[in-house]
């Protein structure tokens, strides 16, 4: 440690940027949203192996968005082509960002599947979407996302982290309770303005730590 003891330390998360509410574009189906590198530390084929059988079941129609690209991209692709399903799975790879924002708020379920935490800018702007989420539980015996938790409380729904069993019955409880899904938009909603800023003041908050040092030193 470089600085001593009597250092402010300071640690602020990432702004995020204002949203509009955007309708859904299409009522008759539920939309299952996915945001990030289709690597293995963020559970994309977790994700997809969960989905797919949700699907064999044929109890619900349901689209599938993905956004993201990475070293699993074709492996994903094939499994979804494996599965019969193709149809109802939508690889977008890299958008603008502000297509991004429109997909969160569109879509009635956002799912979260890194096993390296989950308060990560995808997560945080679903946050500022105020999206019914479903992550992974933490991890006490490594010592991740114990802090996340105390943050998000009950706000969003909880699995068993690489638990592909448990993330299809959690997305299946949702499904299966359209009502829990706007319970936990509105939860988030409340929980969210705990500790989330807007970019202009968390840029705002950074300029007024930074005065502060220039004055008191």
């Amino acid at each position: 440690d470089t600085l001593t003891k009597d250092v402010p330390r300071y640690v602020l998360l990432h702004g995020v940027d204002s949203v509009q509410n955007i309708n859904k574009l299409n009522q008759k189906y539920k939309t299952i949203l996915f945001v990030g590198r289709l690597e293995e530390y963020k559970g994309i084929l977790n994700f997809l192996k969960a989905i797919i059988k949700i699907l064999k079941e044929k109890k619900h129609i349901l689209n599938i968005v993905i956004i993201g690209d990475g070293t699993l991209y074709s492996q994903a692709i094939n499994l979804c082509k494996d599965s019969g399903f193709f149809d109802n799975f939508k690889f977008l790879k890299s958008i603008p960002h502000q297509d991004v924002l429109k997909h969160h708020i569109n879509s009635d379920i956002y799912v979260s599947a890194n096993t390296d935490g989950n308060l990560i800018n995808t997560n945080l702007e679903a946050i500022s979407s105020n999206a019914c989420m479903v992550i992974p539980k933490p991890q006490y015996e490594k010592s991740i996302d114990i802090e996340t938790y105390k943050l998000l409380g009950n706000a969003v729904v909880y699995y068993e982290v690489n638990n592909v069993n448990d993330l299809k019955n959690k997305i299946l409880y949702l499904l299966n309770n359209p009502s829990k899904i706007k319970y936990f938009k509105n939860q988030i909603s409340s929980v969210k303005i705990k500790f989330m800023k807007t970019w202009d003041k968390r840029v705002d908050e950074e300029e007024n730590i930074l005065e502060n040092i220039l004055i008191n030193n």
